[in-house]
């Protein structure tokens, strides 16, 4: 009996320890969306005309999908309180240079098992920042 329990424990385990999406069934629309996201980088130039908008879009973008709450906004940095268990967190910086600004994304988690969902919503940030597309039943809470 211990050792069906035992069993039984490891893979209950690895199926929460997968990425959600492999439980997710993805409509076409959404397999493209994604795939377009997530050849989206993460550190990308906005034209100077744009940063301000697109700062703003950040700002918002993270108060309404972060698992964690806001703890610091400057000019040039925008960061969550640190995740802890399966929650994220976001980090944006705005790096200015000659030609406008650069953003840099970075989707912050605390547990190993996350880091694949942690990078798709990194990328579905990026991507929805630079094309105003978003699918939001893909980003991970």
């Amino acid at each position: 009996m211990k050792r069906y329990l035992g069993l039984g424990l490891i893979l209950v385990f690895t199926a929460a320890c997968l990425s959600a999406n492999a439980f997710r069934k993805l409509s076409p629309a959404e397999q493209t969306y994604l795939e377009r996201a997530m050849a989206q980088p993460l550190t990308f130039m906005v034209k100077s005309e744009d940063t301000q908008r697109l700062w703003g879009v950040a700002q918002a973008f993270i108060g309404k999908h972060a698992s964690m709450k806001i703890e610091n906004v400057s000019e040039f940095i925008i960061e969550t309180y640190n995740p802890y268990g399966t929650r994220f967190g976001y980090r944006v910086v705005r790096t200015p240079k000659k030609e406008g600004d650069e953003f840099s994304i970075t989707c912050l988690y605390d547990n190993t098992f996350s880091k694949n969902d942690a990078d798709q919503n990194a990328h579905i940030f990026a991507h929805y920042l630079m094309t105003e597309e978003i699918v939001e039943r893909l980003i991970q809470r």
